[in-house]
């Protein structure tokens, strides 16, 4: 893995940094847009980013996700408690790894930071071998 994983904390950093009404993408298939924090699948304990899926052959074709957004969900990430996939309940305190994966999958995928491209931000992300 080339560039670091990130916490919630660092990505509220990058993202105050860019325009609020920039759209917010994820790096991979194209029109992956963030949507909100979960208890991760491959440690219960590590949050987890959600995405869902847009362009032509997504689900997901009216949304989008605009960092001001995103930025009020990654807060309550660190101010809310989440439940486990098996079991316990789990306060972020924002410096722990983030994950991107949907409710009860675990891929693998960290974030890694942001590009900031003006009107568009892009999550960069990596696959971490040891995040099972």
């Amino acid at each position: 893995m080339e560039k670091e994983p990130i916490g919630i904390k660092t990505l509220i950093a990058l993202l105050k940094t860019a325009q609020q009404d920039a759209t917010v993408y994820l790096d991979f298939a194209g029109f992956a847009r963030p949507t909100k924090i979960e208890s991760y699948r491959g440690y219960y304990d590590r949050p987890a980013l959600g995405f869902a899926l847009g362009g032509y052959s997504g689900s997901d074709h009216s949304s989008e996700t605009r960092v001001s957004e995103l930025l009020k969900e990654l807060d309550l990430g660190i101010s809310d408690s989440f439940c486990g996939w098996k079991g316990g309940t789990y306060r972020y305190s924002g410096d722990e790894t983030l994950f991107v994966d949907n409710s009860g999958d675990a891929s693998g995928i960290v974030v890694t930071g942001i590009a900031d491209e003006g009107c568009r931000v892009t999550i960069t992300t990596a696959y971490s071998p040891d995040a099972y």
